[in-house]
């Protein structure tokens, strides 16, 4: 999967333990659902804006023919 995949995974997780939490009443499976499904949201954020953005794509590295070549002659 995707680190946008994983994100968007980890969100839907966080959201269900937070409705368990609230289902059953415990605060701290609410809470810990909740910080989860952020975190989750924040993933796939960050996937995102890394992967649309061609300004933040890494530079190509040298030429297969000039690797090894200490004077870069042809």
């Amino acid at each position: 999967m995707t680190r946008k995949t994983d994100g968007r995974v980890r969100e839907a997780k966080g959201s269900v333990q937070e409705a368990i939490g609230k289902l059953i009443g415990d605060v701290l499976v609410e809470q810990r659902g909740a910080s989860e499904s952020k975190a989750g949201a924040r993933d796939s954020a960050a996937a995102a804006n890394t992967n649309s953005d061609p300004a933040r794509a890494p530079e190509p590295g040298p030429a297969a023919d000039d690797v090894g070549r200490k004077d870069g002659a042809d």
